[in-house]
C-alpha cells in the first residue's frame, strides 16, 4: 500500500498510488522526445520523464503572472486526495505545490478540469467533467477572477440531449450519449470549444462501467458560460482515424487551448485505438495534432447551384474588405447593399472582380469604387459557386487591424 499521507500531512483517500504526468519537448511541435529528468523514481529508477501525479492535467503559461517562478501553472485531479489542485513552476518541469495545499475547488470524480483566460471579461473559466443526477457524464462550469480562487461552485453547463442518443444509436448502435470533457477559449467575439461525446454501447471490461467510441465535436458560446452545438448531426471536428490507427477508437480530449499561428490553428489531443471500456492494461493513449487553416473551424459552402449569404446591417470601420475563401473550383463575388437590401451604386455583383482560388486574406475590389465610398450602415451580400467562405474582415486604414 505505501504511505497514508504526504510530506505536508495531508491524508490520502485510499493510498499513495496516483496517475502520472510526464514531460516531452519539441523544436517544431511535430517531432517530440522525452528527456530523462531524474525528478521521481519509478521502479527504483529516476531515468524517466515523470513530473507529477495528476490525472488529466491542464498545463499552461499564465499570461497574468507577476512572478517568473510561477509563470507555468498546472491544474488537475489528484486521485490520492480525490480533488482538484493547483501547482506552479518556473520552467514547466520542476513543479511546486507547497503554496497550494488546499483544493482549488471540490470535485470528487476524476477527469479533466480545463482552464482558459478570458481577457475581455477578466475571468478564468473552467470546464470539467461531472456526473449529473441521472449518473450520465456531463460538463460543469466554474469561473474566478483569480486562478487561486475563490472559484464559483460548479454548475451544470452542458447536459447530454436526446439528439446525442439518437445520433449514437444511428451511427454506433449506442444506448445513450454522454459528455466526457470539453475545452473552450475565446476566439474573436465568440468562444469556441471542442466537446468529447462518449457513445455508450454497453458495459466495459471489469472495472470499466461502460464501453463505446468517443467523438470530438464543435461547440460555441457568446459568453463563455452558455454553450451550444454547431449542428444536430454532431459532426466530428477531429474525425477518428481509420481502423487500426492510433485514434480510431476515441478522440477523448484536447488541450485547453489551440496554438494559433499567422495562417494556421493547431490543437493537440488525446487519441486511443481502443474504445472507452477496454481494459486499462490493453489500452494505449497517444497524442495527436489536428490543424486547420486560420478561421477554418467552419465554413459556409455552395455547390454548382450557388449560394447567397447576406449580413445584417453593419457599421464598418474605414478600410478594405478581405475574405478568407476557398474558391479553387469556383468563384465568389460581393455586393454592398443599403439596409433595405437594395444595391449601393458602384457595388453591384457585375462591378465586383470575381475571386477565384484559395486565399486566407484576399482583398475584395470593385471596378471604379472602394468600400470607403459606401454609405453606412451597409449590408454585404456574398455570392458563391463551388466555394467555401470561412470569414471576412475589415482592414482598417486608421488602425491597420480588423
Amino acid at each position: 500500500m505505501g504511505s497514508g499521507q504526504d510530506r505536508f500531512g495531508r491524508a490520502f483517500v485510499e493510498n499513495d498510488v496516483g496517475d502520472l504526468t510526464c514531460y516531452a519537448e519539441s523544436e517544431d511541435g511535430i517531432t517530440w522526445h522525452k528527456p530523462p529528468l531524474n525528478i521521481f523514481e519509478f521502479d527504483d529508477d529516476g531515468r524517466n520523464n515523470i513530473v507529477w501525479d495528476f490525472h488529466g492535467a491542464c498545463i499552461f503559461k499564465d499570461k497574468n503572472v507577476l512572478h517568473s517562478e510561477q509563470r507555468y501553472k498546472a491544474i488537475g485531479f489528484c486521485r490520492r486526495y480525490r480533488n482538484i489542485f493547483l501547482l506552479t513552476s518556473v520552467d514547466g518541469i520542476e513543479w511546486d505545490d507547497s503554496q497550494w495545499l488546499q483544493p482549488l475547488l471540490h470535485r470528487s470524480n476524476e477527469g479533466m478540469f480545463n482552464i482558459t483566460w478570458d481577457s475581455r471579461q477578466g475571468l478564468y473559466r473552467g470546464y470539467t467533467l461531472c456526473q449529473y443526477k441521472d449518473g450520465r457524464r456531463s460538463i460543469c462550469y466554474s469561473e474566478s477572477r483569480k486562478l487561486s480562487g475563490p472559484w464559483k461552485e460548479l454548475r451544470p453547463m452542458l447536459l447530454p440531449q436526446r439528439q446525442d442518443d439518437e445520433v449514437g444509436k444511428r451511427k454506433y448502435g449506442a444506448i445513450q450519449g454522454e459528455y466526457y470533457n470539453m475545452s473552450g477559449f475565446r476566439y474573436g467575439n465568440i468562444h469556441i470549444g471542442i466537446l468529447a461525446v462518449l457513445y455508450v454501447t454497453g458495459p466495459g471490461a471489469p472495472g470499466m462501467p461502460v464501453d463505446g467510441p468517443m467523438d470530438a465535436v464543435l461547440a460555441y458560446s457568446r459568453d463563455g458560460a452558455n454553450w451550444h452545438h454547431f449542428d444536430t448531426e454532431r459532426t466530428p471536428v477531429i474525425p477518428r482515424g481509420e481502423a487500426g490507427s492510433f485514434d480510431c477508437g476515441m478522440v477523448m480530449g484536447v488541450a485547453n487551448e489551440p496554438l494559433i499561428e499567422a495562417d494556421s490553428i493547431h490543437w493537440y489531443y488525446t487519441g486511443s485505438r481502443e474504445t472507452h471500456g477496454r481494459s486499462l492494461k490493453d489500452k494505449i493513449m497517444s497524442i495527436g495534432r489536428a490543424s486547420w487553416r486560420l478561421d477554418g473551424f467552419v465554413s459556409l459552402d455552395a455547390d454548382a447551384n450557388g449560394g447567397v449569404i447576406e449580413t445584417v446591417p453593419l457599421r464598418l470601420p474605414n478600410g478594405q474588405l478581405q475574405v478568407n475563401v476557398d474558391a479553387t473550383k469556383g468563384s465568389l463575388t460581393v455586393e454592398v447593399l443599403f439596409p433595405d437590401g437594395s444595391t449601393q451604386p458602384g457595388f453591384s455583383v457585375e462591378a465586383c472582380t470575381p475571386i477565384k482560388g484559395d486565399h486566407l486574406r484576399h482583398t475584395v475590389s470593385w471596378t471604379q469604387i472602394d468600400l470607403t465610398q459606401a454609405q453606412q450602415s451597409l449590408r454585404l451580400r456574398f455570392s458563391l459557386r463551388w466555394a467555401k467562405l470561412y470569414s471576412f474582415r475589415i482592414i482598417s486604414y486608421e488602425a491597420g487591424a480588423k
